[in-house]
């Protein structure tokens, strides 16, 4: 739909709900990247390291059911030899305002 048309509207029902651009739909209700990784199981230790350091994925021996929280990178399946991890989209002003905290 991006690359056809400038807005997109989106009907529930019969009902229109929500319209406006891609990036403006994907900003206010978008839940950020899905991000599908296959590899060697016998990388699962260094994969998940890297997801923590660059994307604050925290383990759980709870499960990935668990760890969803507001904001926070994390594993929606777990398969041997395969990760979905769900990225949250970092908004500009929680970014900065982060950011100025730090500073002072």
């Amino acid at each position: 739909a991006e690359l056809l048309c400038s807005r997109i509207g989106i009907m529930v029902n019969g009902k229109l709900r929500c319209i406006g651009t891609s990036s403006y739909l994907k900003e206010k209700f978008g839940k950020g990247y899905m991000l599908l990784m296959n590899f060697d199981e016998e990388s699962r230790p260094n994969i998940l390291q890297f997801l923590s350091e660059k994307f604050h994925l925290k383990s759980d021996s709870a499960g990935p059911c668990h760890q969803a929280s507001v904001n926070k990178t994390e594993i929606v399946k777990d398969f041997p030899g395969q990760l979905i991890i769900r990225i949250p989209i970092l908004k500009k002003n929680a970014a900065s305002s982060s950011a100025n905290a730090s500073d002072s």
